[in-house]
């Protein structure tokens, strides 16, 4: 499908502009109506651009519905509208005058020009990247046990493109190296090796792996801008938290989440995170994105693909599970163990997440921080509760999430005892606490603050006078 949108982009020397809002149903049936119909177009979201309202209000003669669609300078309604004109075989003479007129200078303008001047830049990578596979260049590499899907040699590439396209071999060798700056494609084995005229072989990223939930995005969202996305995410993110989660983040309404119109609008969003940059975050950006999706994923994958029933389901369903973010696919498990505890073994697992040579390397923390551990929920009771995350508040958040999963249940002692109930998330990720049990103890203790019970677990500690009991995890359903 991405193959067939990018060739169709090209073919439109005009604009379809839709002026939409968050939370608009008919927003959303416009633009899933365009695309259906392969039919690009330009978003103006007016939540975000608010001072555009007024002009949309110029354009459409006062009109104050949303969305507005234009075809070029041609006004045609809102989503009703389009359906009318699709259903009175008017709609293709404005497909037809989209695709041989460029958009005048009175037509409505993009939300963002330099955005569109990218996406321009982008398109024709891709474009380069579909006529390489028409022309048979991609291929099947085996190394080792890994089988690379859609790879070519530099020194094809370089010849194909001098005989095809009349190109030096110079510029030819200057476009590789653009297109693994832009994410499009990379070395086998080597995240940092540059295109070089040679044998070495190179794997277009978006080729390689379609079982992703956010699978399917097509070239409208390239490239994203990353806070733009991490805005929208927000938005709809909170918007279900509030209407389908409990207020303690303990509960989740999925039934009603898979049909709210802000799922939808999520689903589409999280599409973007295709042609995401990841490069251009901060780590604390980073660490924030990487939990809130963890979470989200998680969501989403119940809905998707339904609740796991057993042990070896819930193994396959934090494999399987997945999105693809900068180009890159990401599992559960890989965000949650190799990335944010930096490529650390699972408890179920006897390989780390990320080999040697495996380029999301790039993105794994330097630095465990073990207080990620009580801001993930994987849809189980026995998971600490979900919230929304942000960067700029990311470890005071962190910090509250750990006291109140230590205060709920996590962590349990009675007036008198030796004996320390821990939730098994402890255990399973012990050494991210420390070595020995008691440098467990004495984190738990430093992170319930100036508490009875985390003066208690000092006291034990320092008597060496302790016992622990892991607690019987619940594994049903957070709903």
């Amino acid at each position: 499908r991405i193959q067939i949108l990018f060739e169709v982009s090209m073919e439109f020397q005009g604009q379809i502009l839709v002026f939409t809002e968050a939370g608009s149903a008919e927003s959303m049936q416009a633009k899933t109506k365009l695309e259906s119909l392969l039919l690009p177009y330009v978003e103006v979201d007016l939540d975000r651009y608010p001072d555009r309202r007024e002009e949309m209000h110029r354009l459409t003669n006062g009109d104050t519905r949303v969305p507005q669609i234009f075809f070029n300078t041609v006004n045609v309604g809102t989503f009703s509208e389009l359906m009318d004109l699709e259903a009175n075989h008017k709609l293709d003479e404005l497909v037809e005058m989209v695709k041989t007129h460029p958009l005048p200078d009175s037509g409505p303008r993009p939300a963002n020009e330099n955005r569109d001047t990218d996406l321009n830049r982008i398109t024709r990578l891709y474009e380069i990247v579909v006529h390489m596979n028409n022309a048979g260049l991609l291929r099947q590499k085996r190394t080792f046990f890994t089988v690379h899907q859609n790879v070519f040699q530099g020194k094809k590439f370089v010849r194909w493109m001098h005989e095809t396209e009349n190109v030096s071999d110079i510029e030819a060798q200057k476009l590789g190296n653009e297109m693994i700056d832009e994410g499009v494609i990379v070395h086998i084995s080597d995240p940092k090796h540059p295109f070089t005229d040679s044998g070495e072989f190179y794997k277009v990223l978006h080729l390689q792996d379609n079982s992703a939930l956010n699978a399917g995005a097509s070239l409208y969202h390239a490239p994203s801008d990353p806070l733009s996305v991490i805005a929208d995410l927000r938005k709809f993110i909170t918007s279900l938290h509030g209407a389908h989660i409990t207020e303690d983040g303990s509960r989740v309404n999925y039934d009603a989440i898979k049909m709210d119109m802000a799922f939808a609008r999520y689903v589409v969003t999280a599409q973007k995170l295709q042609t995401f940059n990841l490069r251009s975050l901060g780590e604390q950006e980073q660490l924030t994105l990487f939990i809130n999706l963890y979470n989200s994923l998680v969501i989403h994958g119940v809905i998707a693909r339904g609740v796991p029933q057993n042990l070896w389901q819930r193994y396959r369903f934090f494999k399987d599970v997945k999105y693809m973010i900068g180009s890159y696919t990401f599992s559960l498990n890989e965000i949650e163990n190799g990335i944010l505890r930096g490529n650390k073994r699972g408890p179920a697992d006897i390989f780390k997440p990320f080999s040697g040579g495996d380029p999301r390397l790039e993105f794994a923390v330097k630095t465990v921080d073990p207080r990620i551990h009580f801001a993930l929920n994987c849809a189980s009771r026995g998971c600490p509760a979900i919230r929304m995350y942000t960067a700029d508040k990311i470890d005071s958040q962190l910090d509250r999430a750990t006291k109140a999963f230590l205060n709920g249940g996590g962590c349990e002692i009675e007036e008198g005892s030796h004996v320390v109930y821990l939730s098994q998330i402890f255990k399973w990720y012990r050494s991210d606490f420390g070595s020995t049990l008691g440098d467990l103890l004495k984190w738990i203790a430093d992170h319930l603050g100036d508490s009875n019970k985390g003066r208690h677990i000092e006291q034990l500690v320092d008597a060496n006078s302790y016992t622990i009991s892991w607690v019987q995890y619940d594994w049903s359903l957070n709903h």
